[in-house]
């Protein structure tokens, strides 16, 4: 029985790592898509 205790705790700290990093990757890629990009720069100033 302890086996198996030892497993969903291993498998729990996996879940909330997922989950945080799954978070804050989401919100990196947020901010990325306000941030101007070079392309966009340079197509602005051809016109």
């Amino acid at each position: 029985m302890k086996k198996k205790d030892i497993w969903k705790i291993i498998g729990v700290i996996i879940l909330v790592a997922l989950m945080l990093y799954w978070l804050f990757a989401g919100t990196l890629l947020e901010e990325d898509d306000n941030a101007a990009m070079p392309s966009d720069l340079i197509e602005q100033s051809g016109n």
